[in-house]
């Protein structure tokens, strides 16, 4: 049996963004600890289990479990490529603030006398012995 729109109501929006995560696989009892869906090769033997996908965004976490088929297989390549998009927006550095520049020269000019004046002291005091 097919699932319609009238099987599915929207609750919550998660946005996708840098902080978003899609795991697919199968939760153990009593643990936080996920498997991949494909991690060995008794559970390829299982065509046509549903598929299951924890979803986590900041603090809140969804286990989803969706019907096997390409519908789903379309779904989770589609979320992986709008995170992926996501992705190449941050920067792969961190940010220099360049903008900062000019007030860094500024305190640097303000702290120079003193440098100077500890500079200037030293080679007078050498010049005295």
């Amino acid at each position: 049996m097919a699932i319609t729109a009238e099987d599915v109501t929207l609750e919550e929006i998660i946005p996708i963004s840098y902080d978003f995560s899609v795991v697919e696989g199968e939760k153990h009892t009593n643990t936080l600890i996920y498997t991949p869906f494909f991690s060995s090769p008794d559970e390829l033997a299982v065509v046509g289990a549903d598929t299951r996908v924890r979803v986590t965004f900041l603090e809140d976490e969804l286990e989803l479990r969706f019907p096997f088929g390409s519908h789903t297989r379309l779904f989770l390549s589609e979320v992986n490529r709008a995170w992926n998009d996501v992705c190449q927006q941050y920067p792969k550095e961190e940010p220099t603030f360049d903008w900062l520049t000019k007030y860094l020269t500024v305190s640097k000019k303000v702290r120079m006398p003193r440098k100077a004046i500890k500079a200037t002291t030293s080679k007078m005091n050498q010049s005295k012995k």
